[in-house]
């Protein structure tokens, strides 16, 4: 008879085993389609999902043999916001060589890391999260969410541990939302500004704060207006203060027109932009069986996000 930690131990190995096989043909797919590397993305969630999720996604993460290093994505933004602004988030895929040394093309997208796009997000901006799981960051007795220090007590209740984690979007405009960017800039986290009623003003206290990415321009954001151009005016502002977007350029997010004036006025630096790519029926058909069930028969915009349905 098998003991209990025996039983245990055998149970995870069979888990980790299943998933990496899933997580690793959803990559397969992805490649089929253009994708060379992506963030598998965590949306707003109870902190008990983010706690058993973050650690387990580490160690299937290094399963693949995608290992963990800084430069994958935001090893440059240790500095806290200060030089080498919007690299790191794009990084070349490894190549292995034939017997003859020749390079031989990849066999997967290449899993960068994970993105949490939650929950210290705008409530009236929340698209297709669940409102009651958002909030703002809570400030520790040491301060700094609108001062000049970091603050990651509160990202770390919720989320438990950062590792493996590359890129947190989060509301600039939220109270600790500033010492929070700061917190994890200097921890090597890329910071991403979205699901936001940000200003102007406030998107560049962001960006001086450490945030570097833009999170689906011109979406969950106010549209742009001539007085208070919001995020989007950060694309004409001081070439200090702007920074990368990430846009999802699928002719329904967001007009052709807005995609070209984005292109043309983002920042001169690489990336300039990340476009998202939105591979729903990939994901519905073949990595969630349950979710290929329940979308047989549906129209061609319903689709399901994590659990929830949407139009």
């Amino acid at each position: 008879m098998l003991s209990e930690s025996f039983s245990a131990t055998l149970r995870r190995k069979r888990y980790f085993a299943h998933t990496s096989g899933r997580l690793e043909h959803v990559a397969k797919l992805l490649l089929s389609t253009g994708v060379t590397s992506f963030l598998p993305t965590l949306i707003s969630s109870p902190p008990a999902l983010y706690q058993e999720l973050i650690p387990r996604f580490a160690q299937l993460r290094r399963l693949l043999g995608d290992g963990d290093d800084d430069d994958a994505a935001g090893g440059g933004a240790r500095d806290g916001g200060g030089g080498r602004r919007g690299r790191g988030v794009v990084k070349r895929l490894p190549q292995a060589s034939t017997p003859r040394g020749k390079p031989r093309p990849p066999s997967r997208a290449r899993v960068l890391g994970l993105h949490l796009e939650g929950p210290f997000m705008n409530e009236a901006k929340k698209g297709a999260h669940k409102a009651e799981y958002m909030r703002a960051p809570k400030l520790s007795g040491g301060g700094g969410g609108g001062g000049g220090g970091c603050d990651l007590g509160d990202l770390l209740e919720v989320y438990g541990s950062l590792e493996g984690v590359k890129l947190v979007t989060l509301a600039p405009e939220l109270a600790g939302a500033l010492g929070a960017t700061r917190g994890l800039a200097a921890a090597g986290v890329v910071v991403s500004m979205g699901h936001t009623l940000s200003t102007f003003d406030e998107g560049v206290a962001g960006v001086r704060a450490g945030a570097r990415l833009i999170t689906h321009l011109f979406n969950a954001m106010p549209a742009f207006h001539h007085r208070d151009p919001g995020l989007v005016g950060l694309l004409g502002a001081a070439a200090e203060d702007r920074c990368c977007y990430s846009l999802i350029a699928d002719g329904l997010h967001a007009h052709a027109a807005s995609v070209r004036e984005a292109l043309v006025r983002g920042p001169r630096i690489a990336p300039r932009a990340i476009l998202v790519v939105t591979a729903r029926r990939v994901f519905n058909k073949y990595a969630c069986p349950a979710a290929a069930a329940a979308h047989q028969g549906r129209p061609a915009r319903e689709f399901f996000l994590f659990h929830i349905f949407c139009a």
